[in-house]
């Protein structure tokens, strides 16, 4: 056999990889004036999307619109039939709650009108738990009700947030008083530095270690932080929410086995890492499948082609399965799309936020490709799924709508999900899976 007459060698390809870097940090600073509003960060980002990134987009001719009036005049969500309100009584030891409404409105004044937290304070409010007192002496937990995340004008980028000052203003005097409360707020991004309390979560975890904080995620974290044993007891004051809103309703009729799905794997989403485009490539080569894979720098295309959680529930319904690659942070909103709309998902990130993971059995309806992104390597993990006996699909998508019903805040549901979300602040979280609800695969 003939030899090729020239093999690079680790050296130059390293050598090669710095000078690309190189090479695209001048570009970012060279256009950093053109790009409004970018980092140099974000211009790397955006000159190396361009070069790399292929959007994506197939899909059967005959895609069937649920966002249409049927036959019978419904549109929408409302065509997925009504909200399944099956009760659900967690068998959990929920504390007793005071909300320090009075302390946090003398620090910062009138409260804010419109902030993505506000639903879960309210059912706290409203006693849905049936554990809220007036009086801190009889209390458990302290809700510290800060607005992190907020769209009305007098609260949204306001400097005169302050979560330090509102912290020392409201809570101090409350911990001087009976030392013995344990205090806990929510954050709806998992980003928070983005957000009224300006600082990343896990410096937001490591001032305050009198206060728990409740989110979806903590944004790139990896598998040895979490068996850091240093890191653990500051991880520790992290509890996993499903992603907002976490009262989602779970819809009835994507669950009755006649149900119509004429995709085998549906993904839509912006091709930002290896497990996007995997993903993307993979489902590209079926013609069973939607894909929709959009650029990070095709800001246009983007914004018209994102769907909203509505949207997004309205598509998956029409699918059996769908891949959840991670995107930004470890999860996302489409696992939790899919989940109330009999979607069955594939996670292909190994540190996935799994919330109230010792009520809740993911093992059973969770499929899972952890191991690498190689595109054929998965294709062939696609055929085996689309292989399988639709009757095994329908136990598997029953026990999805079980695992559902215990993760939602809806009322309509008993709010099981905020039961198990109070529970945890007084649960021992010592072991790693307890720590950030992680993890789906047990080799961490």
């Amino acid at each position: 056999m003939r030899r090729a007459w020239w093999r690079p060698s680790p050296a130059w390809a390293l050598k090669s990889l710095s000078l690309l870097l190189l090479l695209l940090l001048f570009v970012a600073f060279a256009l950093g004036p053109w790009v409004q509003g970018s980092s140099p960060l974000e211009t790397i980002r955006f000159v190396y999307d361009r070069l790399t990134c292929t959007p994506a987009w197939r899909r059967h001719a005959h895609v069937r619109s649920l966002s249409e009036p049927g036959p019978d005049g419904q549109a929408g969500l409302a065509r997925l039939g009504p909200p399944n309100c099956t009760r659900v009584h967690p068998r959990v030891r929920v504390p007793r709650v005071y909300v320090a409404d009075a302390e946090l409105e003398s620090a910062l004044g009138p409260r804010c009108a419109e902030c993505a937290e506000f639903p879960v304070y309210d059912q706290i409010r409203a006693n849905v738990t049936r554990t809220l007192v007036t009086d801190p002496a009889h209390a458990d937990v302290v809700l510290f009700p800060f607005p992190a995340d907020c769209q009305d004008a007098r609260c949204a980028k306001n400097p005169d947030l302050d979560f330090a000052r509102a912290a020392r203003l409201a809570l101090d005097p409350l911990r001087a008083r009976f030392p013995h409360l344990q205090f806990f707020t929510v954050s709806r991004r998992p980003f928070p530095a983005r957000t009224n309390l300006r600082a990343p979560m896990r410096q937001l975890l490591a001032d305050y270690p009198h206060i728990k904080f409740l989110s979806p995620d903590i944004k790139n974290m990896q598998s040895h932080e979490l068996r850091d044993p240093h890191l653990q007891p500051i991880l520790a004051n992290h509890v996993v929410l499903p992603q907002f809103p976490v009262d989602f309703p779970i819809l009835t009729a994507p669950f009755d086995p006649a149900w119509p799905r004429p995709y085998r794997f549906c993904f839509q989403g912006t091709l930002l890492n290896a497990e996007r485009t995997m993903v993307a490539d993979a489902l590209l080569q079926r013609n069973d499948s939607f894909v929709q894979g959009n650029c990070r720098s095709d800001r246009a295309n983007l914004a018209a082609t994102s769907l909203r959680t509505d949207e997004s529930a309205l598509l998956y319904a029409q699918c059996e399965y769908c891949p959840t690659p991670r995107g930004d942070t470890n999860c996302d909103t489409r696992f939790f799309d899919a989940l109330r709309v009999g979607c069955i998902p594939i996670v292909t990130n190994a540190l996935r936020p799994a919330p109230y993971i010792r009520h809740v059995d993911y093992h059973g309806w969770v499929e899972t490709f952890l191991h690498d992104t190689n595109t054929p390597r998965f294709q062939r993990f696609l055929d085996h799924l689309a292989n399988q006996p639709a009757h095994a699909r329908h136990q598997q998508r029953l026990r999805m709508r079980d695992a559902a019903l215990h993760l939602t805040h809806a009322s309509c549901n008993g709010a099981p999900g905020l039961h198990y979300a109070l529970a945890s602040l007084l649960e021992d979280r010592t072991h790693l899976e307890d720590l950030w609800g992680f993890t789906l695969d047990h080799s961490l």
